[in-house]
């Protein structure tokens, strides 16, 4: 990047940053359809993200060092299921 073009992205003035009260994310519908989808997928990820790794140590006698592998391919899978979830839905 020449100095030209960093001094011309350095002179865009910085954008104020505007307080939001809280009592104005409450009011917001999309709020609460967030927290509905977190309250409700957030202990079923945390459970498989416990239980996986206890699982594989106990039922197949995996170590921590050796469980790396088969943890990511469930991220990849979940990855997976989410993006095809999002794309269903914007269908």
């Amino acid at each position: 990047m020449s100095r030209a073009e960093l001094d011309y992205i350095s002179s865009e003035p910085a954008e104020p940053v505007e307080h939001i009260p809280w009592r104005v994310l409450i009011a917001n519908r999309p709020v609460w359809g967030l927290l509905l989808a977190r309250f409700l997928t957030d202990p079923v990820w945390w459970f498989y993200l416990y239980w996986v790794p206890k699982f594989l140590n106990s039922q197949f006698g995996l170590k921590l060092d050796q469980i790396g592998l088969p943890v990511a391919g469930m991220y990849l899978a979940s990855s997976a299921g989410a993006y095809s979830a999002a794309g269903s839905i914007r269908s």
